[in-house]
């Protein structure tokens, strides 16, 4: 949950779809709070000591009742600063100068200026971009890729941003891919899996959209069920929206592919996949593996028809999951990848999972983050002119690691002292239970 205490507008995020946005009245300062919602007595009920008994809160959403919406039992709220009345911080100065950044070809500024907006304010923003400047956001799509490569944005909540209002849903379902291939690894053995009880055959399915992708889906989950499911689809890996499991019912295409694909592998030799596969390596830079359907293999199978598979004691005790993440392309610079790898002691392309979110490590019962801020950055810079964009941006972030760790232990692991510093403060004065330290 997000507030911009300026313009008074509140943001409920949500796995399914946009936030849900609205207006807010309250007396709530800048700061991080814990709430939980009494939805029989209609209530916001905040942490102990947090705030004065009394504190006006009263939330109107746009086109719900915000105690009919379903709640954690535990809610992050972020309370920040957000558009100004005039000025260079005001909401039509910022629209001004996305504009004029896209119309100049200066893409990158264009991302900088959305990538520090709250959740809110950036939804806010874009929506009238999209009323007004169209063009705007479908040149922001068509460059993703470039500035992807060359800078350290929030790139994929961006992303999901930007197609909330360019791209039709059904298009960024899993199931409405354009063409499949074999990845020639599938023949090569990998120990891990086999000990689950898993074989190696992976599925890539690509996407005509922009920015091109293509995610990676392992064969063993994709199951024969044709049992129906209510549960809606929600964001996962590439932008791209995911049922609960991937099965006959839920993506039937993507079922009657691996039948197909099965079948192929049997009549064609390594050297013809090969082949075919290399067209999909020559254009799609963005490839990722869909780690959320393999998260909720084990534990849930049954769900989906099929008997549980052995999982070992040592991978049932861990609070999260290694998954590899990225196959091929670029989701940050060469250097904060290699910086990620290096403090956190991970192999590139791999992230550690846990409640749908992803760290940069597990060490000693803590959760770790890299965060490659070197002293000179551009978010180093933000954060010590003490920009509230800057702040509100890493509150945010901190909101949603927390609320997905429940009781572990997080640390930041940041590149530059200036930036940790400064984040050190933040979280200090805004009571953020997140340790940050210096590592160069």
């Amino acid at each position: 949950m997000s507030i911009d205490l300026d313009a008074r507008r509140i943001a409920l995020s949500s796995p399914e779809g946009p936030p849900v946005r609205g207006d807010v009245s309250t007396d709530l300062t800048p700061g991080f709070y814990t709430l939980r919602v009494d939805r029989d007595r209609e209530e916001w009920v905040f942490a102990a000591g947090e705030v004065k008994v009394g504190l006006r809160f009263h939330v109107a959403l746009e086109g719900a009742g915000p105690f009919e919406l379903d709640y954690p039992p535990s809610l992050p709220l972020v309370a920040q600063h957000g558009f100004q009345r005039a000025g260079v911080d005001s909401f039509t100065s910022a629209k001004g100068r996305v504009v004029r950044a896209v119309s100049d070809r200066q893409y990158a500024d264009a991302f900088a200026i959305l990538d520090l907006l709250g959740e809110v304010d950036l939804y806010d923003l874009l929506d009238e971009l999209w009323l007004d400047e169209p063009g705007v956001v479908n040149e922001l799509l068509l460059t993703f890729e470039k500035v992807l490569a060359t800078k350290q944005f929030e790139m994929f909540r961006l992303l999901r941003a930007l197609e909330n209002f360019a791209v039709d849903k059904k298009k960024l379902y899993v199931d409405a891919f354009d063409r499949c291939f074999v990845h020639p690894t599938s023949f090569s053995r990998d120990k891990e899996r086999e000990k689950l009880g898993k074989t190696n055959t992976k599925l890539v399915f690509t996407y005509a959209l922009t920015p091109a992708r293509a995610v990676i889906i392992y064969a063993d989950d994709i199951y024969d069920s044709q049992e129906k499911s209510d549960d809606r689809p929600q964001y996962g890996e590439g932008g791209l929206l995911y049922p609960r499991f991937c099965t006959a019912a839920t993506t039937p295409r993507i079922h009657a592919e691996k039948k197909r694909k099965l079948v192929e592998i049997e009549s064609q030799n390594l050297e013809f996949i090969k082949t075919a596969f290399s067209a999909v390596d020559k254009v799609v830079s963005m490839v990722v593996v869909a780690s959320g359907l393999m998260l909720r293999t084990l534990p849930e199978i049954a769900a989906a028809g099929r008997s549980p598979r052995p999982i070992s004691d040592a991978v049932e005790q861990q609070p999260g999951q290694w998954l590899r993440d990225l196959e091929g392309g670029l989701n940050m610079p060469d250097e904060a990848a290699a910086y990620q790898s290096r403090v956190c002691h991970a192999d590139q392309g791999w992230g550690y999972y846990r409640n749908g979110v992803q760290f940069d490590g597990y060490e000693r019962g803590t959760l770790l983050d890299a965060k490659f801020y070197p002293d000179g950055s551009g978010m180093s810079r933000s954060l010590a002119s003490n920009s509230y964009r800057a702040g509100n941006r890493a509150l945010e972030q901190a909101a949603r690691q927390l609320k997905a760790a429940g009781n572990i232990p997080i640390q930041w692991r940041v590149a530059g002292e200036i930036a940790a510093r400064q984040l050190q403060t933040l979280f200090r004065v805004n009571k953020v239970p997140i340790t940050v330290v210096f590592v160069p």
